[in-house]
């Protein structure tokens, strides 16, 4: 699932292309899990300060929100560091964050464009946020394959 993206200042007509968000990323190492361990701690204090939360998580929401950010950051790094100038682009519509299914990765829930916000937000500034770019993305029916637009939201880190 690609978008294609112009860049602006290139008349040979390169094209690069923007990468789909993948939720299954996590770090590996203790430095890398130190660091967005730090990153939670800084979101969480962000929400507190601008009072966003009202309550504390609960034990098993606390763990979804660590893994959405570790996804969150450990897939910006990783395509960062593949390619610095591909963005990835990522679906916020309600339609699909909103259901559930077994299939589907905890961290990609009703919550996951707040904290996107809040990663994005002046305070933290960890990563830079494009809300509802047009992308196309392709559809399997069965007929075949049928084109679709759709707004997608791009990100990369700040």
């Amino acid at each position: 699932m690609q978008g294609k993206l112009t860049i602006g200042n290139q008349s040979d007509g390169e094209v690069v292309t923007d990468i789909a968000f993948y939720p299954y990323r996590s770090p590996l190492t203790d430095c890398l899990k130190q660091n967005v361990a730090e990153i939670a701690k800084q979101v969480e204090g962000y929400e507190h300060y601008h009072k966003i939360r009202k309550r504390k998580r609960k034990p098993e929401d606390k763990v979804i929100f660590e893994e959405t950010v570790s996804a969150i950051v450990c897939d910006l790094m990783y395509n960062y560091l593949r390619s610095p100038e591909q963005k990835v682009f990522v679906g916020l519509s309600h339609q699909t964050l909103g259901t559930k299914s077994r299939y589907r990765p905890r961290c990609l829930g009703k919550k996951f464009p707040h904290v996107l916000e809040a990663l994005s937000s002046i305070d933290l500034g960890f990563i830079e946020m494009v809300k509802g770019k047009q992308r196309a993305r392709w559809i399997e029916d069965e007929n075949g394959q049928r084109r679709t637009t759709g707004r997608q939201t791009t990100i990369r880190p700040n």
